[in-house]
């Protein structure tokens, strides 16, 4: 009779040795799968401007805050299944520049795209210029941009403006492979790469670009922009750099 209780004992301490065993695997699967899953991975789209903020106005009345919104729901539609995007305005109201990368934060976003379109004075500006950050005071371009606000000294508490400093050579890399990704979808539109000292990408704590789509202001990439067909052309490139960038930073 003893034998058989401490047999029985024996076998009950067996049997939640490996109850134990297969929870902490299970588990660790678990971790595993989410860390891995893209649906795990997010991406948050900014509409610029909204509200009251109409942004730029092209020469036939197109409202940049309007393509904005158009454009990043796209965006939004493309990357869905595969990641989670989120966007900082989902119709016509007015976010705070500052609550726009705090979203981005607070979500623990994997990257920060803010949409734009640009405009000039000069009519024979056009195309699509793909901003990442630079501090004020660094050499080189501030961008030919009306609809973007540059980072002025004293407005922003420095923690804060060098949130972006170690994400720059990844916001590059990023913009590098938007722009490839929109050339492969469409050549309607000229494309260019600049850093520069934008307010929207100063405080978001991961890669980080700001797109603009096209300037309102040429009547030619106003047409384009009005383009349902061009524009989900621009939208599958976008969303396209963002899946090539994302595998070749963040492997599964």
């Amino acid at each position: 009779m003893g034998d058989r209780r401490k047999l029985h004992k024996c076998t009950g301490l067996l049997t939640l040795i490996i109850l134990f065993s297969t929870f902490l695997v299970l588990t660790s699967v678990k971790v595993k799968a989410k860390q891995t899953d893209p649906r795990g991975r997010v991406i948050v789209i900014d509409p610029g401007h909204g509200g009251h903020d109409k942004g730029v106005t092209g020469t036939g009345g197109t409202l940049e805050k309007d393509v904005a919104l158009a454009l990043s729901l796209m965006i939004a539609t493309d990357l869905d299944g595969e990641y989670r995007a989120k966007l900082t305005r989902t119709d016509d109201y007015q976010v705070a520049v500052f609550d726009r990368t705090a979203l981005a934060n607070q979500s623990n976003a994997d990257l920060f795209i803010s949409i734009h379109t640009c405009g000039s004075f000069r009519h024979s500006a056009r195309g699509i210029i793909i901003y990442y950050f630079k501090k004020s005071h660094e050499n080189g371009s501030e961008g030919d941009s009306l609809s973007v606000v540059p980072i002025q000294s004293g407005n922003i508490q420095p923690p804060w403006n060098s949130l972006q400093d170690s994400y720059k050579g990844a916001g590059k890399i990023l913009a590098e492979s938007i722009k490839e990704s929109i050339l492969y979808e469409t050549e309607s539109f000229d494309i260019k790469i600049q850093d520069a000292p934008l307010m929207v990408l100063g405080g978001a704590d991961m890669p980080a670009v700001l797109i603009e789509t096209g300037c309102l202001t040429n009547p030619g990439d106003e047409k384009k922009l009005n383009n349902k067909k061009k524009l989900q052309a621009v939208s599958r490139g976008i969303s396209r750099g963002i899946k090539e960038y994302l595998k070749l930073k963040m492997p599964e």
